[in-house]
């Protein structure tokens, strides 16, 4: 059966809750005498060691997701003045906390005899369903409307998946599963992140500080929890949902005003949390601090939750002495343009636009060249390949721009007694995308 974890309605299939709405996640049908035992078989590995609250797929596809270390953030913990712990998921397979929800969203589509997965995502949900398809054997195709960051549509394109600009079909062959933060079955793979710190620390933390996007995550770290405290009585800790200001140059992959919003405001009122908003400089500065303080390269996502603590401390919303845990849900690996950023773009003498506003095509064509020289046409036909639909001229253009700023060279062939142009980087654009874009 699945559960609405904001009105309590269980009903029989996957899909939106049949009273209000919100979204649902499995439960087993002899739930309640789970009670009796312990949820971990300790024989099992990763996230399917909770098998006794998930579904019984016949096929149970794996990358080695979930088990991630729970650290104690010794430097940080005394800067703060609080007891911090760090739930680092970005030694996930795909670098998310979301291979939760892809290993048991892609089991159900390769136990129910699907042959595709389809996605709206070119972030790290795409990214990671990818992956889980290519292990299960399913093909996998990508839907977007623009492309908020090349480094993970580049990863969900290493995976073998089609990346597709435009929406979702309306009507859908009984072949494919479509999944995401609206799919069942990968929220449910979700509830396991809160299965495993209980597993670890039981009910110990005072505070769970997580970035809120779509609302997904907190939703169902809030509905594991729920499941713990019906089944054992547990103490749920008090959720934070840290929210950026407003559209981000940094953050690419927090959608402001998600699916699951009402979910998620539930589950911080109800567990007496409280929100937080934090702006790009704040982030950025938590992620320089995560990783000089503590060794561990968070993505811009992930940092807007640290941002959020380290400011809901200084609001003194948050007792000193207070055992905190901080989810890091990905790693920075996943965002190397931002690491220009991160490191300062005009200091490292880089281009007179930074690498936050440089547009796609740009990215794109730098990340093309650092390869191998090519020629104008050659490098719109592969612009097309990647789902960035330009007109040649408006290549053209942006190879022009690349060429005032420095980045690229032209060379131009005399070929068969016509003058051809072989665009090339220059040094100072090879360090470039050396030091900040993903090739």
């Amino acid at each position: 059966m699945f559960k609405c974890y904001k009105c309590g309605h269980k009903q029989r299939d996957p899909g939106k809750c049949e009273v209000c709405g919100s979204a649902t996640a499995f439960l087993p049908d002899n739930f309640s005498e789970l009670s009796e035992k312990s949820i971990v078989d300790y024989s099992r590995e990763g996230i399917w060691r909770y098998s006794a609250l998930l579904p019984d797929f016949s096929k149970k596809v794996t990358l080695g997701e979930g088990q991630t270390p729970l650290l104690k953030a010794t430097r940080l913990s005394q800067t703060l003045g609080v007891d911090l712990y760090i739930k680092n998921e970005s030694v996930n397979p795909t670098g998310s906390y979301l291979d939760r929800g892809s290993a048991i969203a892609v089991s159900y589509a390769a136990s129910s005899g699907k042959k595709e997965v389809l996605c709206e995502s070119n972030g790290n949900i795409g990214a990671s369903l990818a992956a889980y398809s290519v292990r299960a054997g399913l093909s996998c195709s990508l839907y977007y409307n623009e492309v908020r960051s090349l480094g993970k549509l580049y990863q969900t394109l290493a995976y073998g998946a089609r990346a597709i600009k435009g929406q979702l079909p309306e009507i859908l062959s009984d072949g494919v599963h479509v999944s995401g933060e609206s799919d069942s079955y990968f929220l449910t793979g979700m509830k396991t992140l809160s299965y495993e710190i209980f597993e670890k620390a039981k009910d110990a933390f005072d505070y769970i500080f997580m970035s809120v996007g779509e609302g997904g995550g907190i939703s169902m770290l809030f509905a594991g929890f729920q499941d713990l405290l019906e089944l054992y009585k547990i103490r749920i800790p008090a959720l934070v949902g840290v929210y950026l200001s407003d559209r981000s140059n940094v953050v690419d992959d927090l959608v402001p005003g998600g699916i699951h919003s009402a979910l998620a405001d539930f589950s911080i009122k109800v567990t007496n949390g409280f929100k937080v908003k934090v702006e790009d400089q704040e982030v950025i500065e938590a992620e320089k601090l995560l990783a000089r303080a503590e060794g561990l390269f968070a993505e811009p996502s992930a940092s807007v939750a640290l941002a959020g603590l380290i400011k809901a401390i200084d609001w003194n919303l948050i007792s000193k002495g207070s055992r905190i845990l901080y989810v890091l849900t990905g790693t920075g690996l996943k965002d190397p343009v931002v690491i220009g950023t991160f490191l300062g773009v005009k200091e490292r003498g880089g281009s007179e636009e930074t690498v936050t506003n440089m547009s796609d095509t740009k990215k794109a064509i730098l990340n093309m060249l650092y390869l191998s020289p090519a020629y104008g046409y050659y490098i719109w036909k592969k612009l097309r390949e990647l789902g960035i639909e330009k007109t040649l001229p408006d290549v053209y253009v942006a190879l022009k721009h690349l060429q005032k700023e420095g980045l690229i060279e032209v060379k131009e062939l005399k070929k068969e007694g016509r003058i051809s142009k072989l665009y090339q980087l220059t040094q100072r654009g090879r360090k470039f995308v050396e030091l900040f874009l993903s090739y």
